[in-house]
């Protein structure tokens, strides 16, 4: 079995650490003889993770390093994880997860048999019964990316693994600046999204410890799926180029939308025809506990509006989820019920689907 560094990055978990290092353990112990190690990334935890990750690594049955990245960011984190990890294969995970114990097994025997190197995930099943059902995935039939739709969603990072010999990838970020200079030395060439591509340069220059100077810089973005390219090592000149849209289906999977925080400007709000309320929808999650709830004639009076359609393509900029639901509303045979059902069915398969 190849070598395997578990790089696990946490902060404020030192009530559900235990758990997830000790499925670690017993997962380690079914590939007797193998080389495995653990690296607890605390990522400026102010509980005391730190000490429990320390009590946890005394006595273990395989190499335990407790590592301080004290910026906050995961990304941050695992980026400390990958600098000082040893095993041929890096495995990650989240504090909150848990292993189970054919996990390395299971590993070992795909990764034995690649001719090339291979990244890897799998299922993410459903902790806790009472969650809703938000960043899983349950396939049961192996699957491989073709490169056509976004990866969102089809690969998560709390099973994600890994060869560290990977010389060709790409790499994603808004903080290129944050990322570790190890690795962005490595990059040769970036594309920068949205209107200011030289800020993105200096922070990527910053980052790499490069002091990279274009020739010159085309206009800035300003049309749909335009972007600037730089492959740098190869000219100084960046050059701006359309994106195509796939023609396949898009099915995002950003926490952005699911789980994350838009500003008020771009939340939905259920007000009714009275406007007597006013509950604010920040995220995909928020939305469908609030539509779930809201009384009928609420959420009639939006849905005759086309407030929900009008929502998802303005505010979230997703046209076919917002084309899906649009076609929803416009049939008037659906009683509210039935149009509230399509509607979250709509909703989760788009963003809770893997890709």
């Amino acid at each position: 079995m190849k070598s395997v560094s578990v790089v696990l990055c946490v902060r404020n978990g030192a009530d559900v650490l235990p758990n997830m290092v000790h499925s670690v353990f017993e997962a380690a112990a079914s590939v007797p003889g193998s080389e495995v190690e653990l690296l607890i990334v605390d990522n400026g935890s102010a509980d005391s993770t730190v000490a429990t990750a320390e009590s946890l690594s005394l006595d273990a049955p395989i190499p335990v390093r407790v590592v301080l990245e004290p910026v906050k960011g995961v990304c941050r984190a695992k980026n400390r994880g990958i600098q000082l990890a040893q095993g041929e294969i890096l495995a990650f995970t989240d504090d909150d997860c848990t292993w189970s114990p054919d996990y390395l097994s299971d590993l070992a025997r795909h990764y034995e048999s690649d001719a090339a190197p291979v990244i890897r995930g799998g299922r993410v099943e459903l902790g806790d019964p009472t969650d809703l059902p938000f960043t899983i995935k349950v396939e049961d039939e192996p699957e491989v990316y073709g490169g056509i739709v976004h990866p969102g969603g089809f690969v998560h990072g709390c099973n994600l693994t890994i060869p560290k010999e990977i010389s060709t990838f790409a790499l994603v970020t808004v903080h290129p600046d944050q990322v570790a200079r190890s690795i962005l030395g490595s990059v040769n060439g970036l594309i920068a999204i949205g209107a200011d591509p030289s800020s993105v340069i200096d922070q990527f220059s910053a980052g790499c410890g490069k002091d990279l100077q274009p020739r010159s810089l085309p206009r800035p973005p300003r049309e749909p799926g335009e972007v600037v390219a730089w492959w740098f090592n190869d000219s100084q000149q960046p050059v701006l180029v359309k994106i195509n849209p796939a023609k396949a289906e898009l099915r995002r999977h950003h926490r952005k939308y699911e789980m994350g925080e838009l500003g008020e400007d771009k939340s939905f709000y259920f007000r009714g025809a009275e406007g007597k309320l006013n509950l604010r929808a920040q995220n995909m999650k928020m939305f469908a506990q609030l539509a779930e709830g809201v009384d009928e004639d609420t959420w009639t009076y939006h849905l005759r509006k086309s407030d929900y359609s009008h929502w998802l393509r303005n505010a979230v900029k997703d046209t076919a989820i917002a084309d899906e639901v649009a076609g929803i509303e416009a049939d008037a045979q659906l009683n509210a019920a039935e149009s509230r059902a399509q509607i979250l069915k709509a909703i989760r398969k788009h963003y809770t689907a893997p890709a």
